[in-house]
């Protein structure tokens, strides 16, 4: 009986040391599993903040769109002013210079007229 109740007592204190062992892992996998539902949450808050700048890079994207669009449009306006400016500048130019070639005839024909006036008349009126 001695040797079944040192068997007892023995296998007891086996029983012992497996459970200490047992709630030793227990708390581990606790532990380990609060630190999983943390790292989760952190998961989901940086996936929310990509999602939100995801969405931020989405509206940037269109501004910049936006702005190159009003660019190309100023520049459109801006080389269709300067064209028109060049066009306005040709035709007065074309326009002095057709002035000075009506000028140029028209002044021998001034001096002709002037030169007939003071010439000899068929007619004298009795002076």
């Amino acid at each position: 009986m001695f040797t079944y109740l040192g068997e007892i007592l023995m296998g007891n204190e086996t029983l012992s040391k497996l459970e200490a062992v047992v709630q030793k892992m227990l708390g581990t996998i606790n532990e380990l599993k609060k630190t999983n539902e943390s790292l989760e949450a952190k998961i989901r808050e940086k996936d929310s903040q990509i999602g939100e700048k995801d969405v931020k890079i989405v509206e940037l994207e269109d501004k910049l769109a936006a702005v190159n669009s009003d660019q190309a449009e100023i520049s459109s306006r801006v080389t269709s002013l300067i064209s028109s400016i060049e066009e306005w500048e040709k035709r007065e130019i074309t326009d002095a210079e057709d002035d000075a070639e009506l000028d140029e005839i028209s002044e021998p024909a001034v001096e002709e007229s002037e030169r007939d006036a003071s010439g000899p008349q068929l007619f004298d009126m009795g002076e």
